[in-house]
């Protein structure tokens, strides 16, 4: 994991509080990484996509694609362009941290010479069509603490880019000024809901019973159907809170 600036994510991190684990990337590919002293964080050189790809690129075009090819060849086409496309523009993310409940806390020290408006912006890894069962879900199962403080009402801003989550922590409104004159601790716990307590799923705009809001981007299998959508968890659709874990790929500093 890198910081802006290409500071590696370790020297910012404190894992003492717990045991977060910093493990390989999942889904990232194992070629075309720079050394692991490269800190300049550039991009990589940007190749074009396998051949049949640029189908994918355009609004809607998987569902045109779909027209005389099984739904299924259509995914497995897409993922795998999907990967290329990764292999081709992601900058150097190699690593991450993963905790789950029984991890405790994971501690990110912020320098206050890298605040300018105290903003702080955290990142995962991304995921392809569906969100795993077992990822936590950032707007609802991460703890965020300030200085050992709560994040106040109005700090912390969950947002989703496809089905992976980041979040935008404003130092400022939780600590004043004086973000920018005393270094800040971020602390990070995970606390899944009880499988029991969840309502994911809702009949969406196409009429199909999914997870929306919060959960949106979970497979859709999870959603009970039977008799009707009941918002639950379909019997069978195993998430133990053991299982929960949340991934920090990245953190941002502005």
């Amino acid at each position: 994991p890198q910081a802006k600036g290409g500071t590696h994510l370790r020297q910012w991190i404190d894992a003492s509080g717990g045991n977060w684990t910093l493990e390989d990337t999942p889904g990232q590919p194992a070629h075309g990484h720079k050394d692991e002293t490269d800190e300049t964080n550039e991009p990589k050189e940007t190749k074009s996509l396998p051949e049949g790809c640029s189908k994918y690129e355009e609004s809607y075009a998987l569902y045109k694609a779909r027209h005389g090819v099984d739904t299924h060849t259509i995914i497995l086409e897409a993922e795998e362009c999907l990967a290329q496309f990764r292999a081709t523009t992601y900058r150097d993310a190699k690593t991450a941290y993963r905790g789950t409940q029984s991890s405790g806390m994971l501690s990110i020290k912020i320098p206050k010479s890298k605040m300018m408006r105290c903003m702080v912006l955290l990142e995962e890894t991304p995921y392809g069509w569906d969100r795993p069962l077992a990822a936590a879900n950032w707007h609802l199962e991460l703890q965020v603490r300030v200085n050992g403080e709560p994040a106040a009402d109005g700090v912390i801003k969950v947002h989703r880019i496809s089905t992976a989550h980041s979040m935008t922590i404003d130092l400022r409104r939780q600590l004043g000024s004086s973000c920018r004159r005393e270094d800040s601790v971020v602390t990070l716990s995970v606390t899944p809901y009880q499988q029991e307590e969840m309502r994911p799923c809702h009949i969406n705009a196409e009429n199909d019973c999914s997870p929306t809001e919060d959960w949106y981007g979970y497979p859709e299998s999870m959603c009970e159907t039977e008799p009707t959508c009941s918002g639950q968890l379909r019997n069978g659709s195993h998430r133990h809170p053991d299982g929960v874990s949340a991934v920090l790929a990245s953190v941002i500093v502005f």
